[in-house]
């Protein structure tokens, strides 16, 4: 997640990655989907949902919200 978190916020993209740990084969799964953040039925352009998944781990998984903070003077 941090690796995605650094990205350009235009160059979130869904994709994949295998990975080795201790000699076991895994697949990271990440989506980028907009998402609404002030519930007006409306997706907001600066924000995404990030959800990243590991395949062969069950019920693994963890998503963050990512907004633009270009030009901004900081995060939120």
């Amino acid at each position: 997640m941090e690796e995605l978190e650094g990205r350009e916020f235009s160059n979130l993209t869904n994709g994949s990655e295998v990975i080795t740990v201790e000699g076991e084969s895994y697949t990271l799964n990440w989506t980028v989907a907009p998402v609404d953040l002030d519930g007006d039925a409306a997706t907001d352009a600066g924000a995404v949902q990030v959800t990243v998944s590991i395949t062969g781990i069950s019920d693994l998984s963890i998503t963050n919200i990512i907004v633009n903070t270009s030009g901004q003077v900081g995060k939120i």
